[in-house]
């Protein structure tokens, strides 16, 4: 069943942080052979749980988010300066 509170699509760095994967061997090893589905450039939850055999709950997406708050930072600095 789907949490009313999980997007049903998500970011590619998102999906390889739940997935415990880089960005680039998430690319090669789920979307490239086609077992995770993307639509507009984000991958669907849905085909990411079946993928990894395990339903993603609230928490697992909320800390993969924030795992990316670094990063966001970064760039967001990066714009301000550049």
């Amino acid at each position: 069943m789907h949490d009313q509170f999980l997007p049903t699509a998500i970011p590619i760095s998102t999906a390889a942080i739940l997935a415990g994967l880089s960005p680039a061997t998430f690319r090669a090893r789920c979307l490239n052979t086609g077992l995770v589905a993307l639509e507009d450039r984000k991958v669907l939850l849905w085909s990411l749980a079946a993928c990894l055999g395990r339903a993603i709950e609230i928490d697992d997406f909320l800390e993969a988010d924030r795992r990316r708050d670094p990063a966001r930072r970064a760039q967001r600095d990066y714009r301000r300066t550049h």
